[in-house]
């Protein structure tokens, strides 16, 4: 029989299905939760739990099915992306085609087969629904078909192996339920509870049907008809068990006694038409500068606590959304002596030991100088002191004496002058690694490495002669342990994947195994069971604490914002679930959300602190305002940081502060070499080497300088000029973000399908005036050629048609229109008339852009998008989509109008007897020219709208640059400037008003405290 136990916001079923269980004997009842917290609670009461894949497995145990293999995520991408290279070359996906190559696909792809897959459809259903769905165009139902198919083949490869995904071990447990119900067996239980989950997907309620035909079975469900707009998750769920459960009505007690404003909000936040109420001191709302005053904000209100004996350590528990959000919070708490329920950890990807083997797989493709460079790189890194007991100096001195164009001469030097006797036998095994192998074979090398390193032996020895400490002898140990399993592991996904045999190159394999370690986290220091509790807040059903902080309230961060699926768009899942099979949509996240956050605010009996900081991209989370609505006094609260020292609550805190105030006898007082910590601040305020950027150990430089490259684009080289910082993020450690593709364009796409439009146009009318008397006749070429490309950036994937696109789309026509009407005033005031569009130079084509600066050869790289002639001059012009740089940044930041001036005259003017009289951008946003420059002594050609003809020097004075020598000059002395600089290691943040909340480096960057204000306080941007 199935009961269903419908648990109010607040409220617990724990102690009523605890006391039902202990009721039984130990073995013939069973609790399944949601999480191993749950798990381990009733554990501690003698109950016995488990969760839900237990549950399926030891289902499949009494019918029989002593084991099932189950297959890994990284298996269930290889099987798809088998499928998809087997039906691609059999033409079979016609759409998908261009996608397939795509970054992201082979992973939405599987995601999607593993969303069918929980829906509990077969295939044949899929592709009817797929086939009653009215309204398709034809290239959406051609996608319907591909994706109907996949799921198709991907079920008959799980069928023909044997192996199951999650999906489809409950679906076999729901099987063998239902042949055991025919056959009229029985369970091993005599009840069962499930509490915890806020919703089941299709297998999963099948099986809980199918378990209420064998024994009792009870379901806790937070749920009120009153309030469906907190539980729109739960609707579902709901309405699929009262179709066949008996509902239960029961008093349940509150899990906590609450201050009467805590049971206010948890009792009727989203309900209907209530009348706020006065709040007490139980809530407060902070708001911060940032992220890491918000956490010091907390955790300072923490410690003054703590200090007072006012709560316990593990009465306060600090709830984020997202726990790598705030991944500086241990070692705040650290600083502050708070003792935290906090996991040191790191990714494996991320440790030395892993990263010098991805050293050395790198070098494997390699031959001649880079490969001996790699080495040299290799044999750098302080951890092969540990690994081959190489002095590492000495590699690097022999390195940097002799140009070595064979690493195998490299490695003997190095050898013949350390006597380093692992050394021989790591190159030995590293020339047996093939440029292809199996995955298999791979690992099997990797582990060899590993033995003849001898890394936790050695380690350990040297923990206990006191020369490396406990922490780092665990990151050794836990990286090797990590690693060893990992490369156990690897190779039987690939054979349940169905690539046990495929031989990879060595970088796709450093590729698979990189990803990998990317998801292993290594428990450096070990969680302290004491101390305040550090949470996801989508982990906290039945929690419990006297004070709660929940941090991180903004906008897109909590709720938590999410992108649409690019495969089928929320519209799309809609119409699905419509015809029988419901996908996950965006919208789920944002109910799930809601959900998180009412169990943050009940987990609070005494106080409930909710943060939060808001910057010119992000604002406060909507929850702030729905929180205060059912207040009528619940003001936010400005927390600024303290400054003064008496107010220091941390070791760091009293040194910036005596810093701050020049008090260095203070500082020398505190402890030894204390003036060299204090003083740090001052340091950054300095260019001294080895602070803000400013590199100076010569290996080191020798490193970026070979990361950098010779080859530079105007961006490129305009990043540097803006923020060296920047430029060393994005360019040397090669950390650029990554966005998903969204329903709507973001300016990026906007303006390739811009560009892409105006190139077809303008390629039609190479040197044809455009005139008003042909405008209609213009447009509706314009127009046709703008849906053109819409269409083939949609069949490319790089844009989705739904709401909003719509709408967009049609704006972006607006802006040709006026653009239009611009180009034919333009054309018929003036001479000038278009004469090549998406000129490229550099980049591999026939077009090199060389310039010696300083004895030094670097290439030039980009694309014009478009050149008009009048006569033998030539004017150049670049797209921008929304603004152009300034002028005063001419041969500044704004090197790109500047190169692209100096490319098109020796590319195309030098070759056609002209010269290049200036260049300037098209926004088209406006539908107009602006920031244009003209040489001085330009005589023919003169553009009909406004131009520039100077820069401006440091001083801010005025330079007329007169002709295309003068600005070779200028360019050629800025680059020279900007490469010494680069070539010095000075790779200062600088603050510009172009900074944003999207740049690679603006979780790192410290400008917030480089720059004093004229008071000589800190200045916090």
């Amino acid at each position: 029989m199935l009961h269903l136990l419908c648990v109010p916001a607040g409220c617990s079923a724990s102690s009523d299905f605890f006391a039902k269980a202990l009721q039984q004997e130990y073995g013939r009842s069973m609790l399944v939760t949601s999480s191993t917290v749950l798990v381990q609670k009733a554990r501690m009461q003698g109950v016995n739990a488990v969760n839900f894949d237990y549950l399926a497995n030891a289902v499949l145990r009494r019918c029989g099915r002593l084991h099932v293999r189950r297959i890994s995520r990284k298996a269930q991408e290889l099987i798809v992306g088998n499928i998809l290279q087997a039906l691609q070359e059999q033409g079979r996906l016609p759409y998908f085609e261009k996608l397939i190559a795509k970054k992201g696909f082979l992973r939405s792809v599987t995601s999607l087969m593993d969303q069918l897959g929980s829906c509990a459809v077969t295939p044949d259903e899929i592709a009817d629904a797929f086939a009653h769905w009215d309204g398709r165009s034809g290239s959406y139902r051609q996608k319907d078909r591909e994706s109907a198919e996949l799921y198709r083949e991907y079920i008959r490869y799980l069928i023909a192996h044997d192996v199951y995904d999650v999906a489809g071990m409950y679906r076999l447990a729901a099987e063998k339920l239902e042949t055991l119900i025919q056959a009229e067996g029985a369970l091993q239980w005599d009840t069962l509870f499930f509490m915890g989950f806020y919703q089941f997907d299709a297998w999963q309620l099948s099986i809980i049907r199918s378990l209420s035909r064998l024994c009792d079975v009870w379901v806790a469900l937070p749920y009120e008809a009153v309030r469906p707009e907190l539980y729109g998750a739960t609707e579902f769920t709901y309405g699929d068990l009262m179709r066949q459960a008996v509902l239960e009505q029961a008093i349940l007690p509150a899990g906590l006694q609450r201050k009467p404003s805590l049971q206010h909000l948890v009792s009727t936040l989203r309900a209907p038409e209530i009348k706020p109420v006065p709040a007490d001191s139980a809530i407060e709302i902070w708001q911060t500068e940032d992220r890491q005053e918000e956490m010091r904000a907390v955790l300072r209100d923490i410690k003054q606590l703590l200090r007072g004996q006012t709560v316990k350590a593990d009465e306060v528990a600090v709830v984020v959304r997202r726990m790598e959000d705030y991944s500086g919070l241990r070692a705040l708490c650290d600083e502050y002596g708070i003792p935290a329920q906090l996991r040191g950890s790191a990714t494996l990807a991320a440790n030395p030991v892993f990263r010098c083997l991805v050293t050395l797989l790198s070098s494997v493709s390699l031959h001649g100088r880079e490969q001996a460079e790699a080495w040299s790189d290799l044999l750098a890194q302080p951890l092969q002191r540990i690994a081959l007991g190489l002095p590492t100096q000495i590699a690097t001195e022999i390195a940097n004496a002799h140009y070595y164009t064979d690493c195998k001469t490299f490695v003997t030097e190095v050898w013949q002058k350390t006597g380093c006797t692992p050394l021989q036998g790591l190159w030995r095994t590293f020339t047996e690694l093939k440029p292809e192998a199996t995955v298999e074979e791979y690992c099997e090398k990797i582990l060899d490495i590993l033995s003849i390193a001898e890394l936790k032996v050695k380690a350990g020895q040297l923990y206990k002669e006191g020369q490396i400490t406990l922490t780092g002898f665990k990151n050794i140990a836990c990286a090797h342990d990590a690693l060893t399993l990992l490369l156990q592991s690897l190779p039987q996904d690939y054979l349940a994947g169905g690539c046990g045999n495929k031989k990879l190159s060595c970088s796709l394999f450093t590729e698979a195994l990189t990803e990998k370690a990317e998801g292993i986290s290594l428990n450096l220091q070990p969680e302290n069971q004491e101390g305040i509790a550090v949470l996801s807040a989508v982990n906290l059903e039945e929690a419990a604490f006297r004070q709660v902080y929940v941090l991180g309230l903004r906008e897109h961060e909590f709720p938590l914002f999410k992108h649409e699926n690019w495969l089928y768009s929320d519209r799309e899942r809609a119409d699905l679930t419509a015809l029988g099979i419901g996908l996950p949509s965006s919208a789920d996240g944002y109910r799930e959300d809601i959900r998180f956050f009412a169990n943050a605010c009940a987990a609070a009996s005494e106080r409930l602190v909710l943060t939060f900081f808001t910057d010119d991209e992000q604002g406060a989370s909507p929850y702030i305002a729905e929180v205060q609505s059912l207040f009528t006094d619940l003001k936010i609260q400005v927390k600024k940081t303290e400054r003064e020292i008496a107010d220091s609550l941390s070791t760091r805190e009293l040194e910036l502060a005596l810093a701050r105030e020049g008090q260095a006898d203070f500082l020398r007082q505190l402890a030894e070499g204390i003036t060299e910590v204090g003083g740090s601040d001052r340091k950054r305020l300095t260019n001294e080497t080895g602070w803000n950027g400013n590199l100076g150990d010569p290996e080191l430089l020798r490193q970026v300088e070979r990361q950098i490259g010779d080859r530079f684009s105007a961006s490129k080289l305009e990043t540097y000029r803006g923020c060296p910082f920047r430029f060393l993020v994005s360019y040397v450690w090669q950390q650029q973000p990554a966005e998903e593709v969204e329903e709507d364009m973001d300016p990026a796409r906007r303006g390739s399908l811009l560009h892409k439009v105006l190139e077809k146009f303008i390629s039609n009318h190479l040197g044809e005036p455009l005139q008003t008397s042909r405008q209609e006749e213009l447009q509706a070429e314009l127009d046709r050629l703008f849906s053109e490309t819409w269409h083939e950036f949609a069949e490319q994937g790089q844009l989705y048609a739904g709401d909003f696109w719509q709408h967009d789309k049609e704006q972006q026509r607006l802006l040709l229109q006026q653009w239009l009407h611009k180009e034919i005033a333009y054309s018929e005031a003036g001479s000038l008339r278009p004469a090549y569009t998406e000129m490229e130079f550099g980049r591999g084509s026939t077009n090199l852009m060389p310039l010696e600066i300083n004895g030094r050869r670097i290439f030039l790289n980009g694309k014009i998008d478009r050149i008009d002639r009048a006569g033998n001059s030539f004017y150049i012009t670049d797209y921008k989509s929304s603004q152009a740089p300034k002028k005063a940044d001419f041969l500044d930041t704004n090197l790109q109008l500047p190169l692209y001036i100096l490319a098109a005259d020796r590319l195309v003017a030098a070759k056609e007897g002209g010269t290049v009289t200036g260049g300037g951008y098209y926004v088209l946003k406006d539908g107009e020219r602006k920031e244009s420059f003209l040489f001085v002594n330009a005589q023919d050609g003169k553009p009909p709208w406004q131009t520039y003809s100077e820069m401006q020097d440091e001083d801010g004075n005025k330079i007329p640059v007169t002709d295309i020598t003068v600005l070779q000059e200028k360019t050629e002395q800025v680059l020279a400037d900007t490469l010494c600089c680069m070539g010095q290691g000075g790779f200062r943040p600088t603050h510009t008003d172009k900074c944003d909340a999207y740049c690679p480096a603006a979780k790192i960057c410290r400008y917030r405290i480089l720059q004093p204000d004229p008071g000589g306080e800190e200045r916090h941007e």
